[in-house]
């Protein structure tokens, strides 16, 4: 809760993440006063309009990206990103995102790489569960797992029940059948497959991620994206 408490009242551009106005502690409780967010979280509005179309999936994971650039740049770990922690806002024909909960968050001490095992099966990186320590990496592989849920509404993970959901996340057996793409360009199949490497030496950076091609290419699918990269500092600025 401490840790929690600290990372919010650190976080700069308050316009991206939920914010937090007062913290008010009792015998048996510690009360927080967290901003009222109006908008959906995607799982809601996923279920609610169902696929977004690629150009709203890319516009959604760009502006995602900037968010986490945020976080990193200040060491901060999130280890929790998922559809359900993340606030889709639709006002004067401009979408922003709010990301939340960030109750699984860390911030980095040096290099010593973190060893907690948390966050939600399903959009785990595979490093997680392993002993060997891990970095903000673990954040470009949910990441990757979000911008397959929201491109094909299911999960990459073919699982029978959770223990093999866990088995199979920890494998990082993710299905690229492309019936699951069908429709959407092969860029956003690379983009993911990029961000969903098991080893993560091999998975780019979240500013090398902004710079991938799904977010530049001239496609009639998404023709708002062409230009995104241009509008990173006006966003962040906001």
């Amino acid at each position: 809760m401490a840790n929690e408490i600290n990372i919010l009242r650190d976080l700069k551009h308050k316009n991206h993440f939920q914010r937090l106005f007062e913290v008010y502690e009792s015998t048996n409780f510690v009360h927080l006063v967290l901003e009222n967010i109006e908008g959906e979280d995607l799982f809601s509005l996923l279920e609610k309009k169902g696929l977004f179309s690629e150009k709203e999936v890319a516009e959604i994971i760009l502006k995602l990206l900037i968010i986490v650039d945020l976080l990193h740049s200040n060491q901060i770990i999130h280890r929790d990103i998922k559809p359900e922690n993340i606030y889709y806002i639709f006002e004067n024909n401009n979408v922003k995102l709010k990301l939340t909960e960030f109750g699984l968050s860390t911030k980095k001490i040096d290099s010593k790489p973190e060893l907690v095992r948390c966050g939600t099966p399903g959009f785990m990186a595979p490093e997680i569960f392993e002993k060997i320590g891990y970095d903000e990496k673990v954040d470009i592989f949910s990441i990757g797992i979000l911008a397959y849920v929201l491109m094909t509404g299911s999960s990459p993970f073919v699982a029978k029940n959770h223990d093999d959901l866990i088995e199979q996340n920890k494998m990082c057996n993710l299905n690229f059948n492309p019936e699951k793409f069908e429709g959407r360009t092969i860029y956003s199949m690379e983009f993911i497959k990029r961000l969903t490497m098991k080893d993560p030496k091999f998975r780019p950076s979240v500013k090398d991620c902004m710079k991938d091609l799904w977010f530049t290419v001239n496609h009639s699918d998404y023709k708002a994206v062409t230009k995104a990269a241009d509008k990173i500092n006006k966003y962040v600025a906001e």
